[in-house]
């Protein structure tokens, strides 16, 4: 090889060399420019999130912050965004079970960056990551149990105006809590109709093994089990029996606290509320706060008989 295109090759050789070291850092400091979050003391839990790249670590009350926000709205009051806090992290500790590390993977829910926030809160960024950030601070540490143990921490957007009763055998603490004020919040109420032919499609698409007839089939539904906080539990449809839950995600509603009736040859279904219905009601837990309760009334509200506990 001649001196020319060795040195040629040398020359490329060493710009790949800077650019891999250089680069990550012409991006970091590219991107820490373009958004700055405001600086705040760190917090040291002695418990860590390990990221998604497998490499990077960061402490869970670091990961907390930024977890925050995709779980609720950042608009919402102190309050209610404390008692979301609390609930992550007893969810995080839960799955932690005595360990000090857990994977993103793990927690099952996904954290925003910096960009994510900026592209949703906007000039809003600084107030709300703030928020986030004393939410997660006021409550460090704290989670919510049940004799000794992190409880499975349920929460929903909105209820049908009560919350549920889940299997008291298992979750003792898990019984129905009133939520009326849910009944004024953006999305409580939902009315959607469908053909015969179009809700029958919907159905057949749960589960291969049962697929029923279009024909009648609005005259055939009848509700097997609701339960008392309105929630249809079994419903048959065209002689089959359906899950509740399943037939709403299947139509698309987003609750299954729903009712069911003809108009103007259709079937419609009136749907009141927004997610499962267990634990928590994010929207409840917003208007108890702007009434004034504390983040420990809400929780205690919600979930009777449990502690909060460091």
């Amino acid at each position: 090889m001649d001196k020319r295109r060795w040195a040629r090759r040398a020359g490329q050789a060493l710009i790949c060399i800077i650019l891999c070291v250089l680069l990550p850092c012409l991006v970091t400091w590219w991107w820490q420019g373009q958004i700055q979050l405001p600086k705040g003391e760190p917090f040291t839990s002695g418990k860590y999130v390990r990221l998604e790249d497998g490499e990077t670590v960061e402490d869970l009350e670091e990961y907390l912050v930024r977890l925050l926000p995709g779980q609720m709205d950042a608009s919402f009051p102190e309050e209610a965004l404390k008692a979301q806090a609390v609930l992550l992290r007893t969810w995080c500790l839960r799955k932690l079970d005595g360990r000090n590390y857990i994977s993103e993977e793990e927690i099952g829910m996904s954290a925003w960056n910096p960009s994510q926030m900026k592209a949703v809160w906007g000039d809003h960024l600084e107030d709300f990551y703030d928020k986030c950030r004393e939410a997660v601070g006021d409550t460090a540490g704290k989670i919510l149990t049940w004799q000794g143990q992190p409880v499975l921490p349920l929460y929903h957007a909105v209820s049908g105006g009560n919350t549920r009763t889940g299997d008291t055998e298992l979750f003792p603490w898990l019984l129905g809590a009133e939520s009326g004020a849910d009944r004024n919040a953006s999305g409580y109420l939902q009315i959607r109709s469908w053909s015969e032919k179009e809700f029958a499609e919907a159905v057949n698409g749960i589960d291969s093994r049962y697929q029923v007839n279009s024909e009648g089939i609005g005259d055939s539904l009848q509700v097997v089990e609701r339960d008392e906080a309105g929630y249809i539990r079994f419903l048959m449809i065209g002689g089959l029996q359906f899950d509740g839950e399943r037939v709403a995600e299947a139509l698309g509603l987003p609750s299954a606290c729903m009712s069911f009736d003809r108009y103007e040859g259709e079937i419609r279904a009136t749907c009141r509320g927004r997610g499962h219905g267990y634990g928590m009601s994010q929207a409840g837990a917003a208007a108890m706060a702007e009434n004034g309760d504390s983040w420990e009334k809400i929780l205690q509200h919600y979930f009777q008989n449990t502690e909060i506990t460091e």
